[in-house]
């Protein structure tokens, strides 16, 4: 049995100013039912005191904070209005209360959960709810040597100064490790390799307190980039394997194509060429019927192997012009079954995507 929050306490406190931003969404509701049921377990299984009002509402905050970054409801003022009035109430600093609330914040397993890259923008919201950051954003190096942007938190598109800080940590190449004015920047290393790079924008020049914050962010950020990069190499592979078997499979299509139904087209021939002369030999009606069911049964058995063949084409033959691969199609109609065949294409179809063009061409093998 936990003793729930006495009211009038620092943790009811801090839950009233919360509130109002529970009231924005069901999701946003929950989130705070949450803390506010986890601060209190731990409340109740601490020691009666200032010390245990402090840290369960620090707690509260903190899920709260992570909470509604992941629902994506993040009204800045109002948490920075909710953190300077939390340090009012506790008796600690600014800073010290928003470094506590973000160090349990930036570490709560709900970030896990989340994709990498929607981790680190969650994150970057977090961060843009601490004193004097007003812009967070994380940079990588494309394969092309290209800087780009992975995530950001601000109004308007980044400054040429945010750009240039994030490519001289990139390049390893600024001692400073690029702080200039408001603008800091941090390497995001994993496995002693600089992965990414950091960049807040303060309020304040030169801020020591968002220099110490930013280096923590940095070593968590870390972590996410790793795991993006470890979904970025499985994905590479796996489209290496689809490759290498859709090739198997194509090959495998060609030789059935070029081989057995090749040997069963000679086959219908050579039967039908020995219809002919049983004819001439006036064999029965009855026998020579029967040679021409072993005919067409052999026949059927063509269709079936061409059909099995063409089930083993590479999905990516739609990326070749679809008004190649209707002629191609109708021109072997022709010759199988010398019947004259033409296609009318009108519009144009080089915006439709492979599956559209494949979808299509079924139709028309279907039909023919």
């Amino acid at each position: 049995a936990v003793e729930p929050s006495t009211p009038g306490s620092l943790l009811e406190a801090t839950a009233a100013l919360f509130a109002p931003l529970g009231s924005k969404t069901p999701g946003a509701a929950a989130v705070l039912r949450r803390a506010h049921s986890r601060a209190d377990v731990l409340r109740g299984a601490s020691a009666r005191g200032r010390t245990a009002e402090v840290q369960s509402a620090f707690t509260f905050a903190a899920d709260a904070l992570s909470g509604l970054a992941v629902e994506g409801r993040w009204p800045r003022r109002a948490i920075a209005t909710i953190m300077r009035r939390l340090a009012e109430a506790s008796g600690a600093s600014l800073e010290a209360v928003a470094a506590t609330i973000y160090l349990r914040a930036a570490r709560d397993p709900a970030l896990t959960e989340l994709s990498p890259l929607l981790a680190v923008e969650t994150h970057l919201r977090i961060l843009t709810s601490l004193p004097e950051v007003t812009e967070a954003s994380v940079w990588s190096r494309e394969p092309t040597g290209r800087v780009q942007c992975l995530a950001r938190v601000g109004t308007g598109s980044p400054a040429r100064s945010i750009r240039s800080a994030a490519r001289s940590i990139l390049d390893e190449s600024n001692e400073e490790r690029g702080a200039n004015g408001h603008v800091h920047a941090f390497p995001v290393s994993r496995w002693d390799r600089t992965v990414g790079c950091l960049v807040l924008k303060t309020a304040v020049p030169r801020g020591r307190w968002a220099q110490l914050i930013g280096q923590e962010a940095a070593s968590v950020l870390g972590g996410m980039l790793g795991r993006q990069a470890l979904l970025e190499r499985g994905a590479a592979r796996e489209r290496a394997l689809v490759a290498a078997s859709e090739r198997r499979l194509t090959r495998f299509g060609l030789d059935l194509h070029d081989g057995p139904i090749q040997d069963l087209h000679a086959m219908v021939g050579d039967l039908r060429l020995f219809r002919s002369q049983l004819a001439a030999e006036q064999i029965s009606d009855v026998l020579l019927g029967r040679v021409e069911e072993f005919a067409s049964r052999l026949l059927q058995v063509d269709v079936d192997v061409r059909e099995l063949a063409r089930s083993f084409e590479s999905v990516h033959i739609a990326t070749r012009p679809l008004a190649e691969l209707l002629s191609r199609e109708i021109d072997a109609f022709r010759r199988e079954a010398e019947i004259e065949t033409s296609a009318d294409l009108r519009g144009d179809f080089d915006d439709l995507t492979a599956s559209q063009q494949l979808a299509l061409m079924r139709i028309v093998q279907e039909a023919l």
